[in-house]
């Protein structure tokens, strides 16, 4: 198991504010990201965002999972 010795971790993104992110919690689940990840994607479109970075070379007729399906 990787254990992890930082507790606090700045993030210095396109933010108009400070964001930090602290791990003084104690176990908790790994799943918490996966809210913060639908959160974002919910404001700001991070899936679809991304999804502008891959070029789909596949068949269109072909195509069973789109792209951001994939991502998802």
């Amino acid at each position: 198991m990787t254990e992890c010795s930082q507790e606090t971790f700045a993030f210095t993104a396109h933010f108009s504010r400070r964001v930090e992110a602290g791990f003084t919690a104690g176990r908790i689940s790994s799943d918490g990201g996966a809210i913060l990840l639908r959160e974002a994607d919910r404001k700001i479109g991070l899936l679809r965002r991304l999804e502008g970075c891959f070029v789909d070379r596949r068949h269109p007729k072909r195509i069973v999972h789109r792209v951001r399906e994939m991502l998802a």
